[in-house]
């Protein structure tokens, strides 16, 4: 009943496993997995995903949310995104995209995390240990990386698509300004062979020349659309929210923590701390349970 109608939601209700018997799952509304699903398989909704067991090296898209009773465990091969919340038990070796927040109960090794909002993982052994873990606002755990110093990064402050698109950026300047020096290098050989008015600067090295020319145009053009996109992305960068990431435990070595455009690796064991973005730096405070604003 919503507003004293009756409303009927498509729901499709699977009694065991998604698996090699079932095939893939794709459907408009809810979809409610009382087993699992296997590695290899795909379940897409535009509503929910509710499933009561374990998620293996599989593929989650919803519409709305993925709740997970069991864990995760992806092999380095699980893709798990939702435009709300995930919620889970642990996560091992997955991929998690959530537009709002990601909720863990008890670990999440050596997966990579990336939350609109917020990333809680705080309940039971709320461990965070190995891969990568971003947060639009906060980031909450009990203890984040181990006593062997496993390498660790925690980001927050930025969407974490404005972050993989400043990577992406800076992966493809980088690239054409190797190509764009070799090509003004050769632009210079043939310039120079046709000053020298030599008969051996034939058609073909002209042709060549020309090419180059053109090409020198297309790659200086595609860097300045780089730059350009780049310095609006540094502008939503300067404005995006504080963020904060909060340990209710030890933070350990071997963890790097980037908030908006600082970083700091951790170089000895921190207790019960909130790192937060101060001044153009990270600051270090100690952690208060009623400072944290989870969502």
């Amino acid at each position: 009943m919503i507003n004293d109608k009756l409303n009927v939601e498509p729901i499709y209700e699977l009694k065991g496993d998604v698996n090699i018997r079932t095939g893939n799952i794709e459907f408009l509304g809810t979809v409610i997995i009382e087993g699992g699903v296997e590695d290899g398989f795909k379940v897409e909704t535009e509503g929910d995903i509710r499933i009561a067991d374990l998620v293996g090296a599989a593929t989650l898209s919803a519409g709305g949310n993925i709740f997970i009773e069991g864990g995760i465990k992806g092999k380095k091969r699980a893709n798990i995104f939702a435009k709300g919340d995930v919620k889970a038990k642990f996560v091992e070796n997955a991929h998690i995209s959530a537009c709002r927040n990601i909720m863990i109960s008890n670990e999440v090794l050596h997966s990579h995390l990336n939350a609109g909002r917020s990333v809680m993982v705080s309940e039971n052994k709320g461990l965070i240990i190995g891969g990568r873990v971003r947060a639009g606002e906060e980031i909450l755990a009990n203890e984040i990386g181990c006593k062997v110093h496993t390498k660790t990064n925690i980001e927050v402050g930025v969407l974490p698509k404005t972050r993989e698109q400043l990577q992406s950026l800076d992966y493809l300047i980088e690239k054409d300004e190797k190509i764009l020096k070799q090509v003004k290098l050769n632009i210079a050989t043939l310039e120079k062979m046709q000053s020298n008015l030599e008969g051996n600067f034939t058609k073909e090295k002209a042709d060549k020349l020309t090419q180059l020319k053109n090409l020198n145009t297309l790659i200086s053009f595609r860097l300045r659309s780089y730059y350009e996109r780049k310095e609006i992305l540094g502008a939503q960068l300067a404005i995006s929210k504080q963020g904060k990431i909060s340990i209710t435990k030890t933070i350990y070595p071997g963890t790097t923590v980037l908030v908006r455009g600082d970083s700091l690796e951790v170089k000895e064991e921190l207790t019960s701390v909130v790192l937060m973005f101060e001044n153009n730096k990270i600051k270090v405070e100690r952690y208060l349970p009623e400072k944290s604003t989870a969502h």
